[in-house]
């Protein structure tokens, strides 16, 4: 499982962030990026706590040790950044694109990340628990090792994914499109019937009446 970020027993308050900022040791809350283009900035052993960012841009801004919770970046674009130690819990993610994301201990907590974009990205020692994915984009990217537990997946896109080692459990995966790229993931068998046509599609079988 990821492991937790380390953040400070006290933290400053930080009311803005621009371009090139670097914070560390600091809280911000209820800050307002919606629409806003941010490139640059860094954050390491920081909360962020109700913040608004639909359809924000945001470009070179990393994260390390940072917890972001009761936050929207719906139809958000994060480009060219990488997390480390980082927690999103309670958050609306629809549309969210994380193409490309390199990640390491992720725990994605109890967020609606529907439609969201993780194509090409790489997780390592990540988790998604909770979380509504219905027709996210995970193609290409490197899921290898990571937990999904209780999530629903209905109609992700898995093409060319690689989840060797990966755990799906208590998951709904009705409709996933590219169900081969599971070879090698392990599924709680109570979830398998959910993902049946799916796997019979990706292997060419048909499914008919036959008397």
């Amino acid at each position: 499982m990821p492991r937790p970020p380390s953040l400070p027993a006290e933290a400053r308050l930080v009311e803005s962030l621009a371009d090139d900022d670097i914070l560390s040791g600091a809280e911000l809350t209820g800050l307002d990026l919606s629409g806003a283009e941010l490139r640059g900035a860094e954050l390491s052993r920081c909360a962020v706590r109700a913040l608004e960012a639909p359809d924000a841009h945001l470009t070179r801004v990393p994260l390390t040790d940072v917890e972001i919770t009761r936050s929207n970046l719906s139809n958000a674009r994060w480009a060219s950044s990488s997390f480390t130690r980082v927690v999103l819990s309670g958050c609306r993610l629809t549309g969210l694109d994380l193409s490309g994301l390199r990640a390491r201990d992720l725990a994605v907590t109890d967020c609606r990340a529907d439609l969201a974009r993780l194509r090409g990205a790489r997780l390592s020692t990540s988790a998604f628990v909770d979380c509504d994915l219905r027709q996210a984009d995970l193609s290409e990217a490197d899921l290898r090792g990571t937990t999904f537990r209780g999530c629903d997946l209905t109609g992700a896109l898995l093409h060319g994914a690689m989840m060797s080692g990966a755990w799906l459990v208590d998951c709904r995966l009705g409709g996933v499109g590219g169900a081969a790229a599971l070879r090698g993931a392990t599924i709680s068998a109570r979830d398998l019937a959910s993902l049946a046509f799916s796997l019979a599609g990706a292997l060419g079988i048909t499914i008919a009446e036959l008397d």
